[in-house]
């Protein structure tokens, strides 16, 4: 019953851990009104008139009410969207390619093990034959 006590004894100081944790997220945690809007930079400010409206400032109390992203592209300026997506076109087909290069690399390289290989057994095959000894009658001996 020895187990029963440890383990008693283990629940009541992970709940005494609990509480003070919790205390101390509560004594620590900023109130709402002192927490002040952040001014964010938007990137995409000068592509897209609508996009620049709707950034929040410090001096914005609320937010403004966000754009999905579906409908992004269709407002403002598409030919910024198009860049984009080439770079990341660009991007994804330049890693694609060195995928493909370091597969095909690993592959010469696989074949050039395998010839060489088989070029050793051949050559000790050759020997043992020419040097009079047959390798199939020592393994059926």
């Amino acid at each position: 019953m020895k187990w029963a006590k440890e383990r008693d004894s283990l629940i009541a100081q992970t709940r005494a851990f609990v509480n003070s944790v919790i205390t101390w997220k509560a004594e620590t945690a900023p109130s709402p009104g002192s927490i002040q809007p952040v001014a964010i930079e938007n990137t995409f400010a000068a592509a897209s008139p609508v996009a620049a409206e709707t950034a929040m400032t410090a001096e914005d109390t609320e937010p403004t009410q966000a754009i999905p992203a579906a409908e992004l592209p269709s407002v403002g300026n598409p030919s910024v969207h198009d860049a984009v997506q080439n770079d990341l076109r660009k991007e994804i087909q330049n890693r694609v390619a060195a995928f493909q290069a370091h597969q095909h690399r690993f592959a010469r390289e696989r074949e050039a093990h395998f010839k060489s290989v088989l070029a050793k057994a051949r050559s000790k095959a050759r020997s043992a034959l020419d040097g009079g000894e047959n390798p199939r009658d020592e393994a059926s001996t």
